[in-house]
Parts: structure tokens; sequence; C-alpha cells
């Protein structure tokens, strides 16, 4: 009895590991597997803090936020920025992709990420997760509710210490998007210079 329970008490950080990533997997298949979902939430960054929603379609995307609106139809980003009145169109990489929309980050942490530590506070989970190979993102931090199998903060930090935090407010499932949602229509913005990066 004295020599197998030092081997239960060391089996168990893992198998309470193993079931926080599975866990994990959930939260994240809620929105990855989504037909359409849209979230509302609130970003803060370097101690400002704004509030924001994101549409998404699978792969498609619309992010708004009060100074600046990114669509994303599945091959083409276009990203307003009010102050300028310009446009920018360009045609994204992955790791582009979840610099602009970190919740992409997620649908692919297994093929990009390693579970660095995980911390379980009643139904709330924390993982850190760090990057199999030199990423500009140095780490991000997953927090999630298992009962509700929602992820309610992702916050990610840059190669030199620039970070962001996302906390999700709320969730809308099923919502009937049109292609065009996720297309920049330039009717709704007469007097912004386009500029074509692709």
């Amino acid at each position: 009895m004295l020599f197998i329970l030092p081997l239960l008490l060391l089996a168990l950080p893992g198998r309470t590991e193993e079931n926080a990533i599975a866990s994990l997997d959930k939260a994240i298949a809620k929105i990855s597997e989504a037909e359409s979902i849209s979230i509302n939430f609130t970003l803060c960054q370097e101690g400002d803090e704004t509030a924001g929603t994101l549409d998404m379609q699978r792969e498609k995307f619309v992010l708004h936020l009060p100074d600046m609106t990114v669509w994303f139809d599945g091959t083409t980003q276009w990203t307003y920025i009010e102050s300028a009145q310009e446009v920018n169109i360009s045609t994204p990489e992955a790791e582009e992709l979840e610099q602009t929309n970190p919740l992409r980050l997620l649908q692919s942490y297994k093929k990009d990420f390693i579970c660095q530590s995980t911390e379980k506070n009643g139904d709330m989970y924390t993982a850190v997760l760090r990057p199999k190979e030199p990423s500009d993102i140095q780490s991000a931090t997953v927090t999630w509710d298992a009962k509700k199998n929602e992820i309610t903060r992702l916050s990610v930090t840059q190669e030199g210490g620039a970070s962001i935090e996302i906390t999700l407010q709320s969730y809308e499932m099923g919502k009937n998007f049109s292609s065009d949602h996720f297309v920049f229509d330039k009717n709704k913005y007469p007097n912004a210079e386009i500029i074509d990066l692709r």
C-alpha cells in the first residue's frame, strides 16, 4: 500500500491535465464546429478597453471595432480604418489571420501549440499554450467554463511583451448570414480610399 500510494499521486497531475485538455477541446469545438456564431467581446490592449463584435461562419468572419472593421471571405481580407478613411485589401497567411482574429488560433492550437500548464478553479479552467515552432506569439492563455463549454477569455502575448486580452461576453449560435456579410461593400463607404496589397 505504501508503495502504490506514491505512484497514484504521481499519476494524478497527468490525468487532471488530460481532463482539462478534453474539456478545452469541447469548448473550442462549440466555436469551430458551429455553422455560424456571433460573439460580443471586450478587447483590452495596453490598458485601453474597447467593445466589439465578431461574426463567424466556418473560415469566414467579420470583426467590428469602434475604429476598424475587418471582413474575410475565406480568401480575401478587407481592413477598413475609419480614421484614415482607407481600406487595405490583402490575401492573408494563416499567421496573419490569427493576429486579426485570435479565435482562429484556438481552432488550430493542437497543430501549432503545446499546453504548458493547466489550472482548475470550480467550473473554470485556465490553460497556458506555447507555440511549437518559432512564432510572433510568445504564449496564449485560455480561460473557459467547463460546465457551459464556453471560452470566456483569451490572452495573447507577442514576442517583445505586447499583449491583448479578449473577454467573450456572450454567444449567439445559428445566425443566418449571407455570403455578402463577409465582403466589403464599397457603396457603404464611398469616400474610402482602396489600397490593394495583393
